[in-house]
């Protein structure tokens, strides 16, 4: 798992600058206040903090980013303390044990951001400022009364969360870190977000806090009568319905709200002021003075219907509710109007169309089913059957027929989403796996919708489940061939180095990609198989049909290797003449095998005419597998040897064959023994750190050396411990060289060597207690901690040593 760090760092940075600007506004209007500015200074002191962080990518930029970036942070984290104790106005003695405590706290600031160690950087940085959220904490907590109890209890549990996070980092740290180094991206991504949480809510505590000062400086408080009535406006105009308020004794409009304005067409101006019966908003006079006859009558009118005109002349349905108001000993008409005239016309199609529905949610081409508040099935067509497997009699006798067939995992997301949509009263739509009455799983798409009563109130839920089963095959091979061929591309990519007759890789390629799957398979302990084939008699098919064919013929057998070989991480490589090699990562003999007999009968099934073949009239190929594992003690550049020690065998024993390598003899003459080769791949172009890794790969030599001449265990011991040395004294070189040139990853690097030097030792010291063979020692040693870790780790660093 890798996060990215920096692009967090500025995420969160861009919004404590937001945050810093907004309480300048603050500090503009409250410039005596000098507990804002300590809290406006510690959000700068946390923006710059936060942005040197992100300048560590500059690789001369790393270290000073660093001591800026850690410096920064807790200043500013000091600085919101002191903006704590400048509003609480109390003064701040120092006596002999404060004097002892901060003289410890200067210490430990030194070490956070001065010291190249990374673990005693974050672990002091961590205890630091898990210290000035306590003492915040205590200090809140010390003023806390009655009247600012709320405000107080928020910074408190603000910088309780702080403190609880420095803490349990300091932890992390400690016991973690050390033993998984790549947690560290993630720990920074965390405390970046804990800083803009405390800046966050800490700078909404403290306006909170600023803002009820002065409310009770200045004897600010609104009466009830004023609240009322910016209630009432703020309601008035936030409603989504029409409202206008008027007077009883003359009908004087005085208040219309936006909405309103909008569908009528009247421009504010011509409508307050004037008299509500002015308007021509009465479909007819016959409805306007039934209107009034039954206000007069009911006083009161809850979704009257009426038919109302617009500015323009064009109509609308609304649903007016009218009450009585008082303001100040004036009563005043509210007049509510909502547009129903798209609910008209759907309950009117709804009237007209009930038997209509009904006869094609029974004919439907998807399960349509009601259910009630409670989920239980009321109606559904017989559909169901089709998707479910179930009879409509069997669905009706389950107590909840969706939670029952959909599959486990899926039923809390679906509860969900339902569950949020129903809140909502709205409808919705999901996929989701069901199983059916045989047990077969499918794919279905579920639509529902709230059925709501005319006094809003939830009457349960429709659905309509359609079978997408052949959609989403579709869309998953769809999605696998995509991933398949991103695969497929990335490999050609990698792959420049192709043999330009047959298209397959060439021999230069092949090597590389053999030592690379012969570490992953060191580390992995995953088996590694080399496929060699051989055209048979291929020299005679030449002299028969010419070299212009035994091209065609070498074209043919390399479009057999390609169309056979389906994974992505397979190679197909021509090794020379009429030889070829594949390379089959994480396959056992048997796979291996397989592989290697397909490709052999798909040759033999061109039937490529060989007239002089002295086994067939076609052309045909003889096979060769080997089959390596971790344990296996052959090098890496001998690795094909075997493979083409198994095709001499096939060649020998009739040809057209497919034949896997021999068992290892017991006891290896020391040409076939293992080997470590140094080559130009491992050179980074520093004297000092390649000189180095020559001198780790010629004491893996000198150990395998001990192995063959069957020393003493002692005299194998002292091997091992002179390896150890060496590497002990390279690994500290090369930190060294690496932290003058400004490599940004030298800390996680140095962490690195840790791990690999502890491992070693581990392995050492079961070797002493008789619980692991001296090859598995070598194996970690020699493949995980120099060979892999120089093929892998050490390569990263490369380019910088160049631009130096």
């Amino acid at each position: 798992m890798s996060f990215d760090v920096y692009s967090a760092t500025i995420g969160i940075t861009i919004a404590i600058v937001f945050q810093f600007i907004a309480l300048l506004f603050h500090v503009k209007i409250h410039k005596k206040e000098s507990f804002i500015l300590w809290w406006v200074l510690g959000l700068g002191l946390t923006v710059v903090g936060l942005l040197a962080a992100y300048l560590r990518t500059i690789p001369f930029l790393n270290s000073p980013a660093l001591i800026v970036s850690n410096a920064l942070t807790i200043f500013g984290q000091a600085a919101f303390l002191i903006s704590i104790e400048s509003f609480l106005n109390k003064e701040i003695k120092i006596n002999s044990i404060k004097r002892v405590f901060g003289a410890v706290i200067v210490v430990l600031i030194y070490f956070s951001v001065f010291s190249d160690v990374t673990i005693l950087r974050m672990l002091t940085t961590s205890i630091v400022l898990f210290t000035f959220s306590v003492l915040t904490i205590k200090r809140l907590n010390a003023s806390k009364n009655a009247e600012n109890k709320a405000n107080i209890n928020f910074l408190i549990g603000t910088f309780s969360i702080n403190a609880l996070y420095w803490f349990s980092r300091a932890g992390i740290v400690t016991l973690i870190l050390p033993k998984y180094p790549e947690v560290y991206d993630v720990i920074l991504m965390i405390s970046y977000t804990v800083l803009l949480l405390v800046c966050t809510l800490g700078t909404l505590g403290i306006i909170l806090l600023m803002n009820k000062n002065l409310i009770d400086c200045l004897g600010f408080e609104k009466n009830t009568a004023e609240k009322e009535r910016l209630k009432f406006l703020t309601i008035i105009e936030t409603s989504p319905d029409l409202i206008i308020v008027t007077k009883i004794s003359d009908g004087e409009i005085v208040l219309a709200n936006k909405v309103f304005l909008d569908t009528i067409g009247y421009e504010y101006d011509e409508v307050i002021g004037r008299k509500v019966f002015d308007f021509n908003i009465w479909e007819n006079e016959k409805s306007r003075e039934k209107f009034v006859n039954d206000l007069k009558k009911y006083k009161k009118l809850v979704n009257y219907e009426n038919v109302y005109v617009k500015k323009d002349g064009s109509k609308f349905i609304g649903s007016m509710s009218v009450t009585t108001i008082n303001f100040d000993d004036e009563v005043f008409i509210l007049n509510m109007i909502r547009d129903v005239t798209e609910l008209k016309e759907i309950e009117e199609l709804l009237q007209e169309n009930k038997k209509k529905f009904e006869t094609i949610a029974t004919s439907s081409a998807s399960w349509e089913a009601w259910f009630d508040e409670k989920g239980i099935m009321v109606w559904t067509n017989d559909l169901v059957q089709m998707i479910t497997g179930l009879t409509v009699e069997e669905s009706y006798n389950k107590e909840d027929i969706m939670k029952s067939i959909l599959i486990s995992d899926e039923k809390e997301v679906l509860d969900d989403k339902f569950k949020a949509v129903m809140e909502a009263k709205q409808g919705g739509s999901s996929e989701a796996r069901i199983t059916t009455k045989d047990g077969s799983c499918k794919w279905i798409l579920i639509n529902w919708r709230a059925v709501i009563n005319e006094n809003g109130h939830f009457k349960g839920y429709r659905t309509s489940v359609v079978d997408i089963t052949d959609k989403k095959r579709a869309e998953i091979a769809a999605k696998e061939l995509s991933e398949q061929l991103k695969k497929e591309k990335e490999v050609a990519e990698r792959n420049s180095l192709t043999d330009g007759m047959t298209g397959l890789a060439n021999r230069r390629y092949l090597d590389e990609q053999i030592m690379l799957e012969y570490f992953r398979m060191k580390r992995t302990g995953e088996k590694l198989s080399i496929i060699m084939l051989d055209v048979d008699f291929f020299k005679l098919y030449n002299d028969a049909y010419g070299h212009l064919q035994g091209d065609e013929c070498l074209k043919m057998v390399a479009k057999v290797l390609k169309t056979t070989i389906k994974r992505a991480t397979d190679i197909a490589a021509r090794y020379g003449g009429e030889e070829f090699v594949v390379l089959l990562p994480d396959t056992d003999e048997i796979g291996a095998i397989k592989v290697a007999e397909t490709i052999r009968a798909n040759v033999e099934a061109m039937k490529m005419e060989h007239k002089d073949s002295k086994i067939s009239d076609v052309v045909t190929v003889s096979i060769g597998v080997a089959t390596f594992d971790k344990h296996s003690l052959v090098a890496p550049e001998n690795l094909v040897q075997k493979a083409d020690e198994a095709l001499y065998e096939a060649k020998n024993s009739g040809r057209n064959k497919v034949m896997p390598r021999a068992e290892e003899l017991k006891i290896l003459d020391s040409s076939d023994f293992l080997k470590v080769v140094w080559s130009s791949k491992f050179e980074s172009g520093h004297e000092g750190i390649d000189a180095q890794h020559k001198e780790l790969f010629d004491d893996s030599n000198e150990i395998f050396e001990t192995i063959l001449s069957i020393k003493t265990k002692e005299e194998q011991l002292e091997s091992l411990m002179k390896i150890m040395d060496d590497l002990k004294e390279h690994f500290d070189y090369e930190e060294e060289v690496l932290r003058e040139i400004g490599y940004p990853e030298v800390n996680y690097h140095a962490v690195s060597h840790m791990n690999l030097i502890n491992n070693a030792k581990l392995f050492i010291d079961k070797f002493q207690k008789d619980e692991v063979e001296i090859i598995e020692v070598l194996n970690f040693i020699i493949f995980e901690v120099i060979a892999d870790h120089l093929y892998r780790e050490d390569r990263l660093y490369f380019p910088y040593l160049e631009k130096v």
